[in-house]
């Protein structure tokens, strides 16, 4: 759906991530109208399992949302490399997960793509 970049904000200097709707969807009504209220719908959560976002930026090349950058790597990429998880981390990322989506539900969210792909380790010891 989108393509995520390291970047730095123009305003402020500090560096963020850029989510960029892919070129092909952007014809499509609904993708656009979800990817615009994502940042609203993130913010209005605001749980610390949730990524922190922005703004949503728009022209017409493009429909983005700037949101934090966070320094570590996805759950995926963590399988790939070093193959299952011992228990005790699953068990933490697990919580952590269904922490930030019972929030979220809390809140009226159901996340619609809930995957290893959008789960983020991140250096710290967070769970994003």
């Amino acid at each position: 759906m989108a393509t995520v970049h390291r970047a730095r904000d123009v305003a402020t200097g500090q560096l963020c991530a850029l989510k960029v709707l892919h070129p092909h969807l952007r014809g499509d009504r609904v993708v656009c109208e979800r990817f615009r209220r994502e940042p609203t719908v993130a913010r209005a959560v605001g749980h610390p399992a949730i990524v922190r976002m922005h703004e949503l930026l728009e022209d017409a090349d493009a429909l983005s949302i700037s949101m934090e950058l966070l320094q570590g790597r996805t759950l995926k990429a963590a399988i790939l490399a070093a193959g299952a998880l011992a228990p005790a981390e699953v068990e933490r990322v697990a919580r952590a997960c269904l922490e930030g989506l019972g929030a979220a539900h809390a809140a009226g969210v159901v996340h619609r793509d809930f995957k290893p792909q959008n789960v983020f380790l991140c250096d710290d010891g967070a769970v994003r």
